[in-house]
């Protein structure tokens, strides 16, 4: 009669460690809405951040990229006021991310950026890979002329 007790218990606990997106506390843009000028719009993004450093996030926060066959990778805008990319050619930009949940945490870690601009707009960008699906905390730093600017989010990536 034990061994059916633990072997459940072990399922238990295997089945708690990982996070669904019901569990996964993705970071929804419309809870730090920023008015950014951009080469163009779409409703499945928006801006998060402030005006010292924004990121552009899925809308409903799940993370689609290109499919596991890409490492989810895609690019990834971010902004800041006053930011020229014919000046700041390759921004001091990095992110570090970490996945939650699981039995064996998972790490990404990007460092470099280039730019992107057009016609009233300038940006940053990165080419956004994360190693597997599910729920991934990652933490931007940017520093210019000194200072350092610091912006963490969640979100949570798929695959279909």
């Amino acid at each position: 009669m034990k061994k059916p007790v633990h072997l459940l218990f072990v399922i238990a606990l295997v089945g708690a460690s990982r996070v669904t997106f019901a569990d996964c506390p993705v970071t929804l843009p419309s809870s730090s809405p920023v008015d950014v000028p951009s080469s163009g719009s779409s409703s499945a993004f928006a801006w998060y951040g402030s005006e010292a450093l924004a990121v552009r996030l899925p809308a409903d926060g799940r993370w689609k990229g290109m499919g596991p066959a890409n490492n989810f990778g895609d690019k990834f805008w971010i902004w800041r006021r006053g930011y020229d990319a014919k000046l700041e050619t390759r921004p001091a930009l990095t992110f570090t991310g970490v996945k939650l949940g699981g039995d064996s945490p998972e790490h990404l870690q990007i460092d470099g950026a280039t730019n992107a601009f057009g016609d009233g707009w300038s940006q940053m960008l990165v080419g956004m890979e994360f190693p597997s699906a599910g729920c991934w905390r990652v933490s931007a730093k940017y520093v210019f002329a000194g200072i350092t600017h610091d912006l963490t989010f969640v979100v949570d990536v798929i695959s279909e």
